[in-house]
C-alpha cells in the first residue's frame, strides 16, 4: 500500500470485521506453514495427548481419578482430556470464563477461586494441570505450593507455557514499533513482572524450588515460511496489530497512531528480510511434566 489512506482504508475494515479477519490470519498460517511438532495443528491438542497418554500409565491417577485444572479459563483441556478422568474440576478466578465452561462435561466441575489460595484438602487430587496462567497470578511459588498440597503423592503436574525468552518474529517487531509510535504503556507491557515469570529456561527451577521433580520438558514448535514482506504484514495486521486493544475504538489513540504502526511493522519487517534473506515466523510452547516425590 502506498498511501497512509489505502492503509487507512483497510486498517478499519480489518477493525469493523473481526470473523473475516480471523479467518485470512488463519488461512495465511495454514497455507506458510512448513514445520508442526508431530503434525498437530496447534498446541493445546500436542500437549492434550501428551498428557493423556502420562495419565494413562500413572498409577497414582489411576488410583485417584480426579483431576485438577488450575487457571481453567473456559475448560479447554478439560474438553480434550475427558475421556482420561473420572472427575475433574476446572478452577478459574474469572466468572466470564467459567460461563463458558463445557456443560455438556458430567464429571468436570467448574468452580471459581484462585490459585493462590485453592480450597481444597491436602492430597486430594491425582494429577493437575496449570497451563498458560502461572504468570499471571505474580506469586508463582504460592500457587505452585498450593498445588503440590492438593497433590496425591506421586501425583503429576502439567504445565503448558508460551514464555520464552526469544521473542517471535512479529511479536518483537510489534511491541518495539508500540514503543517507537509512542503507544502507552499498557499495550505492550506484560502483565506479569520479569521476576514473576515462568518459562522455557527457568521452568525447572521453579519447579525444584516448589518440591516437584521434574520428569518431562518438550517442546511444540511452529514454523511459518517462506513469506513475502506482504504476506508477513498481512499476517501481522490480521492476527496481532489490535490484539489487546479496542482498535480504532481505543479511547486517547488517533487513527493516525495506527497506521504508523503499520508502517513501522513494515519497515522493521522489511529491514529483517534483507539483512536475513528470508522472512519466517516461530511460534510454540513447552509443556513440563513434573511429580509430587513425598
Amino acid at each position: 500500500m502506498n498511501n497512509s489512506i489505502e492503509i487507512s482504508r483497510y486498517l478499519k475494515q480489518l477493525w469493523t470485521n473481526p470473523e473475516a479477519r480471523q479467518k485470512r490470519c488463519l488461512e495465511i498460517r495454514a497455507a506458510r506453514t512448513i514445520f508442526l511438532t508431530n503434525n498437530y495443528p496447534d498446541t493445546a491438542s500436542w500437549a492434550a495427548a501428551n498428557i493423556a497418554s502420562q495419565l494413562q500409565d500413572s498409577a497414582t491417577f489411576k488410583a485417584k481419578g480426579r483431576l485438577l485444572d488450575v487457571g481453567c479459563g473456559s475448560g479447554l483441556y478439560l474438553n480434550l482430556l475427558e475421556s482420561s478422568y473420572k472427575f475433574a474440576v476446572g478452577l478459574d478466578k474469572s466468572p466470564a470464563a467459567l460461563a463458558q465452561f463445557p456443560r455438556k462435561i458430567e464429571k468436570a466441575q467448574p468452580l471459581r477461586g484462585d490459585a493462590r489460595n485453592l480450597p481444597f484438602a491436602p492430597e486430594v487430587f491425582g494429577a493437575a494441570l496449570a497451563n498458560r496462567m502461572l504468570n499471571l497470578t505474580r506469586a508463582i511459588h504460592r500457587a505452585l505450593s498450593e498445588i503440590r498440597r492438593a497433590l496425591a503423592v506421586q501425583g503429576l503436574l502439567f504445565i503448558v507455557t508460551a514464555e520464552r525468552e526469544a521473542n517471535a518474529t512479529l511479536r518483537k517487531a510489534h511491541d518495539e514499533s508500540l514503543v517507537a509510535c509512542g503507544f502507552p504503556k499498557r499495550f505492550y507491557a506484560r502483565s506479569s513482572p520479569p521476576e514473576q515469570r515462568l518459562g522455557r529456561e527457568n521452568g525447572e527451577r521453579w519447579l525444584r524450588e516448589a518440591g516437584f521433580e521434574v520428569r518431562q520438558v518438550v517442546d511444540y514448535e511452529r514454523i511459518i515460511a517462506p513469506l513475502t514482506l506482504a504476506e508477513g504484514l498481512e499476517l501481522y495486521a490480521t492476527g496481532l496489530l489490535f490484539q489487546h486493544s479496542a482498535g480504532f475504538d481505543e479511547p486517547g489513540i488517533e487513527p493516525e497512531r495506527w497506521i504508523k504502526l503499520y508502517q513501522t511493522v513494515e519497515a522493521r519487517l522489511a529491514t529483517l528480510l534483507e539483512q536475513e534473506g528470508k522472512l519466517e515466523i516461530r511460534d510454540g510452547a513447552t509443556l513440563f511434566t513434573a511429580i509430587k516425590p513425598f
